[in-house]
């Protein structure tokens, strides 16, 4: 585990992202942590 905090917000966007479009889990993490990512590089 990274330790990584995430804000509510993007915790229930993730869930929405699953649940509400139907999106596979791996596909949403994948996507979130890349965005993730890029962010803390900038």
């Amino acid at each position: 585990m990274s330790g990584a905090k995430f804000t509510d917000e993007f915790r229930r966007d993730a869930v929405a992202h699953v649940e509400d479009r139907g999106y596979p889990v791996r596909d949403v993490a994948e996507r979130l942590w890349g965005a993730v990512a890029r962010q803390a590089n900038a």
